[in-house]
Formats: C-alpha cells, sequence, structure tokens
C-alpha cells in the first residue's frame, strides 16, 4: 500500500529436482549364488535408500548385494538432500537371477534287444548327447534309443549359467520265457502245458489244444507232437520257447526169447521198451535194473522182468538152456600099415579130428 512506513518484497526460490540413476555392473542377469555390484550416477543429493526387492536394504552410495533365491528383483534407490536443496528423485531397475544347470535323465524301465525307447532329459535350454549311436537325434532332450548292446548315454545340457552332464546305463536284456518241460503220456490222454515269462501267448499248432493263446492249455495229441509257443511281455519284447510231448502207445511190449548158451558161457537178455525195469533175482543173473541184462547160469533157467512205462507195467520172460556137450567116436580097431578104417562120432554138430 502507500502507507508511510510499510515495505514489502517477495523472495521466491527454485528447488532443484535431484536426478536418480542406477546401473548394476555387469548383465543383470545373474547365476545364483551371485553378488550383485551397484553402480550409482545420480546427481543432486547425498543420501540413499537402496532396497534389493529380496527383503534387504542399503544406505550405501554405491552398495553390493548378495542374490541366492532364483527370482526377478525389483531394485529401488530414492535419493534425497539432506541440506532440503533438492527435491528426491527415485530409479528403480529389475534384477533377474537364475539357477545353475542340473542336468538330468528320467529313469526307464527295462527294455529287451531290437526295442526302443524315449529318453528324457531335463535341466537346459540346449543339449548334447553322446555317444550318438543309435538315438534318433543327439541334439534333443528327448530322442529316441534303440540300443544293440548295453552302454552308457551321457548328456551335457547348456544353458546361460553354464553346463552340467548326466548319463544313463541301458542294457537291454534278452526276453525271458519257457514252454515247460517235455512230458510222456499215453495215447488217449491229456497233458496240460505251462508256459511262463509273458503277458500274452500263442501257441503252435493248435489243433490238439483246448487254447491256443493260453498260458497253459491242455494238449490231447495222438501221436508225439512239438508244441512252440511265442511268449510276449509287457514290455512287448517277444520269446519263443518249444515243449515235446511224447505219445505212448500203451504198456510195454514183451520182447524176450527163449534161448541157449554152453555151459560157462553167457547170454544178454534184452527186456522191452520201457522206463523201468525190475528183474527177479535168479541163478546167475547180472543187473536187476537195467533193461539189458547179462546171464550165466549153469543149469536150465527162466528169468523174468517186470518192465514199467507211463501207461502200465507187464512181466516178461525167457528160459535160457543150458547145453553140455558129450562126444562119443568109436570102434576102437586095429588096421594094419596103410589100410582104411572107418571112424564115426556123435554128440555134435561140427567135428574136428586130431
Amino acid at each position: 500500500n502507500n502507507a508511510f512506513g510499510c515495505n514489502l518484497g517477495v523472495l521466491k526460490f527454485d528447488l532443484a529436482q535431484g536426478q536418480a540413476n542406477i546401473q548394476i555392473d555387469g548383465p543383470n542377469t545373474l547365476c545364483i549364488p551371485a553378488t550383485a555390484q551397484f553402480i550409482n550416477n545420480s546427481t543432486g543429493g547425498n543420501t540413499y535408500e537402496w532396497s534389493f526387492g529380496n527383503g534387504t536394504s542399503s544406505t550405501l552410495e554405491a552398495p553390493s548385494v548378495l542374490y541366492n533365491t532364483v527370482d526377478t528383483f525389483t531394485v529401488t534407490m530414492i535419493l534425497s538432500d539432506n541440506s532440503g536443496c533438492n527435491a528426491p528423485d527415485t530409479a528403480t531397475m529389475e534384477v533377474i537371477t537364475l539357477p545353475q544347470p542340473v542336468a538330468q535323465i528320467d529313469p526307464v524301465d527295462p527294455i529287451c534287444l531290437g526295442l526302443t525307447v524315449q529318453l528324457q532329459a531335463t535341466g537346459g535350454d540346449s543339449y548334447a548327447w553322446s555317444p550318438a549311436t543309435g538315438l534318433d537325434d543327439a541334439t534333443i532332450s528327448d530322442p529316441l534309443l534303440t540300443p544293440t548292446e548295453a552302454g552308457t548315454w551321457s548328456v551335457v545340457v547348456t544353458t546361460f549359467c553354464g553346463t552340467d552332464t548326466a548319463d544313463i546305463s541301458i542294457d537291454p536284456g534278452e526276453p525271458q520265457g519257457s514252454a515247460g518241460d517235455d512230458v510222456v503220456i499215453c495215447l488217449g490222454e491229456s497233458t496240460v502245458l505251462n508256459a511262463d515269462g509273458g503277458g500274452t501267448y500263442v501257441w503252435t499248432p493248435g489243433a490238439t489244444l483246448s487254447d491256443p493263446t493260453s498260458e497253459a492249455p491242455t494238449a490231447t495229441p495222438v501221436a508225439a507232437t512239438i508244441y512252440a509257443v511265442e511268449i510276449t511281455t509287457a514290455e512287448g519284447c517277444v520269446a519263443t520257447d518249444s515243449v515235446q510231448v511224447s505219445v505212448i502207445e500203451g504198456v510195454p511190449e514183451p520182447v524176450l526169447s527163449d534161448t541157449a548158451i554152453c555151459l560157462g558161457t553167457s547170454a544178454q537178455l534184452i527186456g522191452p521198451d520201457a522206463d523201468t525195469y525190475a528183474w527177479e533175482n535168479a541163478l546167475g543173473i547180472g543187473s536187476l535194473i537195467l533193461r539189458a541184462t547179462t546171464v550165466t547160469p549153469d543149469v536150465p533157467t527162466t528169468y523174468v522182468v517186470l518192465a514199467t512205462n507211463i501207461c502200465g507195467s507187464i512181466r516178461d520172460s525167457a528160459f535160457v538152456d543150458v547145453i553140455v556137450p558129450h562126444a562119443d567116436a568109436w570102434p576102437d580097431t586095429l588096421v594094419c600099415p596103410g589100410q582104411p578104417v572107418a571112424l564115426h562120432a556123435n554128440g555134435g554138430i561140427e567135428y574136428q579130428w586130431s
């Protein structure tokens, strides 16, 4: 106003704006555990309030911090001027942390020779398998493997943070399966075949089987037959085996016949075709349990054997006569030198004079 004794003045103060500027020394993608060193290029302030996004903070101008978990962290720095001359400012940035590579290969079920299995590796951005033998592609995470023999396959996985290696051993085995033991039956009888080792079965020939796809079909052959079975396991492996079913037409047939020997000699008696033999104990007999036995009687003797097979038993016998040679020669006589004389002998079928 225009009053005497009053003076008015106006003062204007401009507060400068601080400029917050932060960086990390190196890339902002780190491999844990890693220490991040921050660079502070801020101007217009002299106090610093850092928040590193991992629950830690600092008031240093250019601090460092340890990151040991995998995440994306937002780092904040508030720049202030404790003189009050400059307004505060805030700067932010992201820090990305990545894990070290850990190569892993999933286990695989047992496989049989000639089959294919899929391998599965994890832990990398790129993959390199070795050896490449049997693999359809050695540069992917899940190649198909068709092994021809036992071996170990390794994979090197690579990420931003480095490499790691894992391996797997595979031993393809021969498929195991059995058709069972050979059997003998009597004509007109049946027997149960017993295969094992598979999930499915196919028997041939199937005409005399109750079920050619059964694990244990009933066989009723009329003659000796070899049954083959194809066994497929739950893993898809295929094994083959066979079993013979022999057919016996009946009880043993008698075969012994009477014979004669000279006193002091032997004869061999061969019993019927059978499974077991029981000769009756008799004069001069040898083995009592073998099909063929040697007899040396000194008097006429009858020998009897009990022959047994799966169909039953029979008794067979042979009479062995003992011949004692008795020779006669005649006549006693006198002759003049040079004159012939007729001599006679009996008791034999061949004669030798001396």
